[in-house]
């Protein structure tokens, strides 16, 4: 019986310092973090701090870029992740990737669909529009870059406010969009996935796509997660502290656990945790 937090914790740690934050925000100061905790996602824009937050980012420089990502690496879970795919600061990709190596963590190249170019191999993996702005044009750039042998990855069904627009623009769930349009594969990563429905996720695991589940997010934003993303190949994600109000994978590992107690043993539970902390890409 594994009695309490501590002891989670410690043994999560015995996974050893090779963890992988399947999805990170890693672009904040300490003295500019914003909290959009509880309040929906669909007020998000309308907010002015988080209007001045988004200004504030597009005036960071390389220097700037490279200071957040070692003040995020200080502060959160220092020297136990190894991989990290970090969708901040897209058009500092190069200084992004480098940053990360010089500490030793190994840090995918992401790029914005809008950039990609079949001869482009300076990356690893593109980001997708989610369901509120994808187009044909996304979807092209993504069947193009997995034909490269590139990953692809979205925001997908995150609260069920983008469920609501993914199936008022295109009639189905963004999840059977990408299935039809034949980028739902093992080279596709799905970040979030929490409003999934029971079809969604046995497409997911009929392709062998990956899941990087975010717990805190989803329950800060009370999104309650599908157990069925438990049978899935899954990451765990830290995903943004102005959500959250942390960036340590192993806290996310805690949160998830809880979670998936309620439909599983502590044992099986525990040992789907470890395997997510530790799946590599």
């Amino acid at each position: 019986m594994i009695e309490d937090q501590k002891n989670v914790a410690h043994l999560f740690l015995s996974c050893g310092n090779n963890l992988i934050d399947g999805h990170r925000h890693g672009n904040h100061f300490s003295q500019n973090i914003i909290n959009l905790s509880e309040k929906p996602v669909e007020s998000w824009d309308t907010l002015d701090e988080f209007r001045k937050y988004e200004q504030l980012l597009n005036t960071y420089t390389p220097q700037m870029v490279e200071d957040a990502i070692l003040f995020w690496n200080n502060k959160y879970d220092k020297n136990l992740v190894k991989q990290v795919i970090d969708w901040s600061f897209k058009e500092y990709s190069d200084i992004v990737y480098k940053t990360y190596n010089n500490i030793g963590i190994d840090s995918l190249k992401t790029i914005l669909w809008k950039n990609y170019t079949k001869d482009n191999k300076n990356c690893n993996i593109i980001i997708l529009d989610d369901e509120r702005y994808i187009n044909k044009s996304c979807i092209e750039s993504a069947r193009n870059a997995i034909l490269s042998g590139k990953y692809i990855t979205v925001h997908c069904m995150q609260s069920p406010y983008f469920v609501r627009i993914g199936y008022s623009r295109f009639s189905s769930s963004l999840i059977k969009l990408l299935y039809k349009n034949n980028i739902l594969c093992e080279k596709t990563i799905l970040v979030h996935m929490n409003c999934a429905s029971d079809d969604d996720i046995e497409l997911t695991k009929k392709t062998k796509a990956r899941v990087v589940i975010c717990p805190g997010t989803a329950i800060y934003l009370k999104s309650p997660i599908n157990h069925q993303l438990f049978e899935t190949d899954f990451n765990i994600g830290t995903d943004g502290v102005t959500i959250s109000n942390t960036g340590s994978l192993l806290q996310n590992a805690l949160w998830l656990f809880e979670i998936g107690k309620k439909f599983f043993s502590e044992k099986i539970i525990y040992n789907k945790i470890c395997r997510a902390l530790t799946y590599s890409f």
